[in-house]
């Protein structure tokens, strides 16, 4: 595994689980893991707006298998050599910055869909 990723063990298996859940339970869980990359979004898109506004209006967050990934969802021109590795430094300082945070907004949002189906929630 690379150095630099934050990792979370189990969450292949509870995403496998989560893919045979109900409709608006999987719904749920998914909105709750998209606020995990909240901080790191934020982050990124204050350290980029003074030198382009469009490009931190376009940072994401998705939820997929393997995690939830922040990304730029409107690639730049290429025009300017330097301007995609600026991004990337952005996202790269935010996500360091943002470690400790990330790591306990994941537990508080595994803790709430373990929560939610521990109190029902139709598997």
């Amino acid at each position: 595994m690379p150095k630099d990723v934050l990792a979370v063990r189990g969450l292949r298996p509870l995403m496998m689980v989560n893919a045979r859940a109900e409709r608006q339970v999987r719904l749920a869980n998914r909105a709750i893991l998209r606020g995990v990359g909240t901080a790191v979004q934020v982050d990124a898109a204050a350290r980029i707006l003074p030198v382009s506004p469009k490009t931190a209006r376009s940072f994401k967050t998705s939820v997929t298998q393997k995690g939830v990934a922040v990304y730029q969802s409107q690639p730049s021109t290429g025009k300017h050599p330097e301007f995609g590795r600026m991004v990337m430094r952005c996202l790269l300082i935010a996500r360091n910055q943002n470690t400790a945070k990330t790591e306990q907004a994941y537990e508080l949002a595994l803790d709430r869909i373990c929560a939610g189906w521990d109190q029902g929630g139709a598997l």
